[in-house]
C-alpha cells in the first residue's frame, strides 16, 4: 500500500509537470508575434506619422508670405532674397528646417528680426525687420561697414546694390575692444551724431580718439570740433555761439576743441 502511494505521487508530480510544460509551450507559439508587434509600435513611434510620409514623400510648392514685423516696408530686393533662401531650405516643412531658415535669413546680415511661422503644410509666413544704417564704420580691414542706431554692425558699402553710405567713423579698434565696449562706443557716436542733427548741425566725418574722445567736422565751413566724450547736450549751444562770435569778426573757425572743461580752444583764419 505504501509503494502505490509512493508511485501515485510520483505519476502526479509528473502530470503536474507535464502540464506546465505544454502551457509553457503554447505560450511561446504567440510569444514571437507579439514581440514582433511590439518591436514594431517602437519603431513606428521615431517614424514620420503615416500622414507625414503622404504628404511629404514628393517636394512640396511652398507660398512664402513675407511680412514687415516693423511700420518701415519691405524692399522687392528683400522680398526676393528671402523667397529663394526660403525655397532652397524648406524642404518639408520640420521644425529642424524651419529653425536652419530662420538662422539663414539672420545671417543674410540684413535683418534684426526673423520669425519663422508654418501655418499649414504647403504656406508660411516670415516675418522680417530689415536693419537701418545709421552712419558707417571703417573696420580693421579697412571695409566701410554699416552701423544701426541700437549699435549693431552688419555689410560693407562695398556689396551689390548696397545702400549709400553719409557718413563714416574711423579710428576704432574692433579687436582691440570686448562686444559690450565697442557697442557702448557705437552707441556714443549715434549720440553724438542725433544730437548734433538736432542741433542743426550736419557732420561730413567722425574720428574717434581713445584718448581724447570724439571729432567731428562741420558740412558747413568745414569746423574741425573736438567734442570729447559724452555727455554732449551742453556742448552744441556752446558751439553755436562760439561759431556766431567767430563768423561776427568776419571769420572762420578751423578747429574748436570742447572736449576738455573749461575755456574752449579756438583756432580761426580770415574769410
Amino acid at each position: 500500500m505504501v509503494k502505490l502511494g509512493r508511485r501515485k505521487s510520483v505519476l502526479a508530480k509528473q502530470k503536474l509537470k507535464k502540464s506546465r510544460l505544454q502551457k509553457i509551450m503554447r505560450l511561446g507559439r504567440y510569444s514571437l508575434p507579439i514581440l514582433a508587434i511590439i518591436g514594431g509600435i517602437f519603431t513606428l513611434s521615431k517614424a514620420k506619422p503615416l500622414w507625414q510620409k503622404t504628404f511629404f514623400s514628393h517636394p512640396v510648392t511652398w507660398q512664402i508670405d513675407i511680412r514687415a514685423s516693423g511700420n518701415d516696408p519691405i524692399s522687392e530686393k528683400s522680398k526676393d532674397l528671402i523667397t529663394h533662401t526660403a525655397k532652397t531650405l524648406l524642404k518639408d516643412g520640420d521644425s529642424e528646417s524651419l529653425e536652419a531658415l530662420t538662422l539663414a535669413i539672420r545671417h543674410l546680415d540684413v535683418y534684426e528680426d526673423v520669425h519663422v511661422i508654418k501655418i499649414r503644410p504647403g504656406l508660411v509666413s516670415i516675418f522680417v525687420k530689415e536693419r537701418s544704417p545709421f552712419f558707417c564704420l571703417i573696420s580693421d580691414k579697412d571695409k566701410i561697414k554699416y552701423v544701426t542706431r541700437t549699435g549693431d554692425i552688419y555689410g560693407t558699402t562695398d556689396a551689390p546694390d548696397a545702400p549709400p553710405c553719409s557718413i563714416v567713423l574711423s579710428g576704432i579698434k574692433e579687436a582691440k575692444l570686448t562686444p559690450d565696449l565697442l557697442r557702448k562706443t557705437l552707441l556714443e557716436a549715434g549720440d553724438l551724431l542725433e544730437l548734433g542733427s538736432t542741433a542743426g548741425f550736419t557732420f561730413t566725418k567722425m574720428l574717434f580718439n581713445p584718448y581724447r574722445g570724439f571729432t567731428v567736422w562741420l558740412k558747413e565751413g568745414g569746423t574741425e570740433v573736438a567734442m570729447g566724450r559724452l555727455p554732449f547736450h551742453d556742448k552744441f549751444p556752446k558751439l553755436k555761439e562760439i561759431l556766431s562770435n567767430v563768423a561776427n569778426k568776419s571769420e572762420i573757425a578751423v578747429r574748436v576743441e570742447l572736449d576738455f572743461n573749461g575755456k574752449a580752444f579756438i583756432k580761426t583764419q580770415k574769410m
